[in-house]
């Protein structure tokens, strides 16, 4: 169900590839930076965080279940790929 929403996130932050889902979120939710764990997030975080990840999975899974959703979420994060100056044809999973 949620295959392509990792790849989906990274997208959308312009950044992270090397994140999951959960630090992606975070990156959408708190722009401004969090070092910390999930642990010490403040209340007010934690609803942001919350608030974030329903409205992202309600936007993912309406952009996955369009004609050819899934396949235009991995075209869009294999744009954005070839797009990064690190990702070259030493990259391990490299796709040309």
């Amino acid at each position: 169900m949620l295959a392509g929403f990792r790849e989906w996130l990274v997208v959308r932050v312009g950044d992270g590839a090397n994140l999951n889902w959960r630090g992606l979120l975070l990156r959408l939710a708190l722009p401004d930076g969090y070092q910390g764990g999930l642990a010490g997030l403040s209340s007010d975080d934690e609803q942001k965080l919350i608030g974030m990840l329903f409205d992202q999975l309600g936007e993912f899974l309406a952009a996955r279940e369009s004609a050819d959703g899934l396949l235009r979420i991995y075209d869009a994060y294999l744009k954005w790929l070839r797009n990064q100056d690190w990702y070259t044809s030493d990259s391990p999973s490299y796709l040309e």
